[in-house]
């Protein structure tokens, strides 16, 4: 669980330090650790993906960025409040049908 959020704070920098192409690598180092982990089936991962999502959407990739949301969305589940904003905003800047 802890080397896959390394993983997925090094996306964060990287993207803070528009390093694009480690960002991503790092955002699927992070989502892979995941998979092979116990931790697969909680919701960790799609908050990864919900962070994924933002990034591909802010480079320009919409497409990608809404198949993350979507994916996203069903590991996470209904959201409320701030995060449920933050995921509205991204449906809607992505063209991402509401999930659900």
């Amino acid at each position: 669980y802890a080397v896959a959020r390394v993983a997925h704070c090094a996306a964060l920098v990287r993207e803070l330090q528009h390093r694009w192409d480690e960002a991503e690598a790092e955002f699927g180092n992070a989502l892979q650790i995941f998979a092979r982990s116990g931790f697969a089936g909680t919701v960790s991962p799609g908050f990864i993906r919900l962070d994924y999502a933002a990034f591909l959407a802010r480079i320009g990739r919409a497409a990608e960025a809404a198949t993350q949301l979507t994916t996203a969305e069903a590991e996470i589940g209904p959201q409320i409040g701030a995060r449920g904003a933050r995921v509205a905003a991204l449906r809607e800047a992505v063209g991402a049908p509401r999930s659900g």
